[in-house]
């Protein structure tokens, strides 16, 4: 997938990735490169269809935290935790999509299986023991010598046919 960088979900993984391998100033490329799809309301990526995702602000929050919370994208993580918290049914799931109208947060689609669980911790430590063991063995491979930009690592091990196996963990982010 060589347009990978075009989606902030993608590019949160990527900068995870660079995180796991002890790159910080990559992750911090790729950060500022999904703070620039922030238009105010959401993440206008590639996938972007008129509804923005709350998964992706959620991956934004995790990626904020990993990072340290740094100062750059506090506004950011504000109006991230306040749609999630907003997209938040009466029966505890989380609403898929969302609209933003003046000042109010519309929620558009249903709450279901997949975006709930994204938005729990427990289940990204799992992609994240996921990322970690598929770089270490990269890495015994020698496949992480030789990189010359942020994300390289990730498109090679994450992207390639090694990515059938994470896409069990992160369901449609990786497919």
């Amino acid at each position: 997938m060589s347009d990978w960088e075009s989606y902030a979900d993608l590019l949160v993984y990527g900068a995870l990735s660079e995180l796991i391998t002890g790159n910080r100033s990559g992750a911090l490329e790729l950060y500022s490169r999904l703070l620039g799809m922030w238009d105010g309301n959401g993440f206008r990526d590639r996938a972007f269809d008129g509804t923005y995702q709350t998964y992706k602000c959620a991956l934004f929050v995790y990626l904020y935290r990993a990072l340290g919370k740094p100062k750059e994208g506090r506004n950011v993580y504000s109006s991230c935790l306040n749609v999630i918290s907003s997209m938040q049914a009466e029966n505890g799931g989380i609403i898929t999509g969302y609209k933003v109208e003046g000042e109010r947060i519309i929620s558009v689609g249903d709450t279901n299986t997949e975006t709930t669980p994204s938005l729990s911790w427990p289940s990204t430590l799992t992609i994240l023991r996921e990322l970690e063991s598929l770089h270490d063995n990269a890495k015994i491979r020698g496949q992480g010598e030789g990189l010359s930009r942020p994300g390289e690592a990730f498109e090679r091990n994450y992207l390639g046919l090694r990515a059938k196996k994470v896409s069990g963990f992160c369901g449609r982010f990786l497919d």
